[in-house]
């Protein structure tokens, strides 16, 4: 069975999505070990220091990740596939 248009992006922005918190999560968790094992107590203190401006940065980018999600299904409700590539082009 061929897969339409919505079922292709949402698919494509699914395994985005999933890859990108995983990484972020993989991230947090690998400077926290390398910093405690070769840097020692200073590297981790200036760790979680940065961690809320992390924290700030990924909530911008989740924010902007939704409201793309939503413009794009409204473009794609009204039949405008080529206003709706571009604004998951943006989205990207």
């Amino acid at each position: 069975m061929k897969k339409g248009f919505c079922e292709k992006k949402f698919t494509s922005m699914l395994i985005s999505g999933t890859f990108t918190k995983a990484v972020m999560y993989l991230m947090l968790l690998s400077d926290s070990i390398i910093a405690g094992f070769f840097i020692g107590e200073s590297g981790v203190a200036g760790i979680n220091a940065i961690t809320p401006v992390t924290a700030i940065v990924t909530f911008f980018g989740d924010l902007v990740s939704t409201v793309v999600g939503i413009v794009f299904t409204r473009e794609v409700g009204a039949m405008r596939k080529r206003r709706a590539d571009e604004i998951y082009g943006q989205g990207l």
